[in-house]
C-alpha cells in the first residue's frame, strides 16, 4: 500500500449497513456491538460519523465515532466507537496511516478525540493481556495520549 493511495471518506447509509454486516459483525464480539438501528438513528441526528479508508474502490479500514457537540464555541468531540482494519490487511501499516489521517485531517475540527480501550490489568488471560497491551501500544505510537483514567 502506498501512503498516497489511501483515501478516507464518509460512508453513506448503504455503505454503513454493508460495513456493519460484512465486517463489523466479524471484527467485534456480539456483546460489544450496538444494534445497526441505533447507529442509523444516531447518523440521522448527526450524532455519529462513519469513515472508511479506501484504496481505489476497495475498503481497507473503517472507523465509527460518536459525535458530541462542542461547548463554548469549541468544535465537536469525537469518541471512537469502532476502529478496525480488514482482517487480511492487518500488520501492513494501514491502521497507523489511517489513524494519523483521521486525527490530522478528518477529525481536525474536533475539540477532543477520545478512545477507550480495555485495561491490560483486567485481562482474563495472558493472551488477552497481550492483545490489550499491543492495542494500547498501537494507539500511543500513533499519537493518542494515555490520560491515566482507568
Amino acid at each position: 500500500m502506498g501512503d498516497t493511495s489511501l483515501i478516507i471518506r464518509e460512508l453513506d447509509i448503504r455503505e454503513v449497513r454493508k460495513v456493519y454486516r460484512k465486517y463489523l459483525t466479524a471484527d467485534f464480539p456480539p456483546d460489544e456491538r450496538k444494534p445497526l438501528v441505533m447507529i442509523e438513528r444516531a447518523l440521522k441526528r448527526n450524532e455519529y460519523r462513519c469513515l472508511a479508508a479506501f484504496e481505489e474502490d476497495r475498503i481497507m479500514a473503517y472507523a465509527f465515532f460518536v459525535v458530541l457537540p462542542g461547548t463554548d464555541g469549541a468544535g465537536p468531540r469525537y469518541m471512537f466507537d469502532y476502529y478496525a482494519v480488514l482482517e487480511d490487511l492487518r500488520g501492513m501499516g494501514i491502521g497507523s496511516h489511517f489513524i494519523k489521517m483521521l486525527l490530522n485531517e478528518n477529525l481536525s475540527d474536533g475539540s477532543l478525540v477520545l478512545l477507550e480501550i480495555e485495561d491490560p490489568d483486567c485481562a482474563r488471560s495472558p493472551e488477552d493481556r497481550e492483545i490489550c497491551e499491543r492495542r494500547r501500544s498501537f494507539y500511543i505510537n500513533n499519537g493518542l495520549i494515555d490520560t491515566g483514567v482507568h
